[in-house]
């Protein structure tokens, strides 16, 4: 962790919101996430009224909502979860990522849980979602990729990852 080392640019956000916002939270790891999103959904069905909620995730942030939804729905879906919206998301991880865990000198945290057959990913295809909760999966397709021999998808996440939807 670089908190406190004054690394790039580093500003206190918590400190800074703390009197504009009702909850705050400072997670500092990665496996802490979907658990405090949980918590925050249930404060804000419980302390604030929350009576519908659509989610809405893109690529890394749809694996992390994910999670954190199976945590929500354990006991089935509240009456306040509306939807869930994933975009582009590597549900099958990405190969790069995997290299890099693999190759590089010095590894990115958010590789270790991207990378193919991670516990991370292994762990969302071991908890699928609740019928009940509606998920519309967008997915991105370039077919362009066919001319250069690139596996399709939408230039960074393969279609064959994205639709690896548990």
């Amino acid at each position: 962790a670089v908190i406190g080392t004054d690394a790039f640019q580093e500003v206190d956000i918590t400190g800074i919101t703390l009197p504009i916002t009702k909850h705050n939270y400072l997670v500092t790891r990665a496996e802490e996430v979907a658990q405090t999103i949980r918590e925050a959904f249930e404060i804000a069905a419980s302390d604030l009224g929350l009576r519908h909620l659509a989610i809405v995730a893109h690529s890394m942030g749809g694996l992390v909502a994910h999670a954190a939804l199976a945590l929500v729905c354990r006991d089935g879906v509240p009456d306040w979860m509306e939807l869930f919206v994933s975009i582009a998301t590597p549900y099958g991880g990405h190969e790069a990522a995997g290299r890099g865990v693999q190759r590089a000198p010095e590894v990115v945290p958010s590789w270790r849980d991207v990378a193919p057959d991670s516990r991370f990913l292994s762990a969302i295809q071991a908890t699928p979602l609740p019928a009940k909760l509606p998920l519309y999966l967008v997915f991105a397709y370039d077919n362009r990729g066919r001319l250069l021999h690139a596996p399709s998808g939408d230039g960074t996440v393969t279609l064959r990852s994205q639709l690896a939807v548990p």
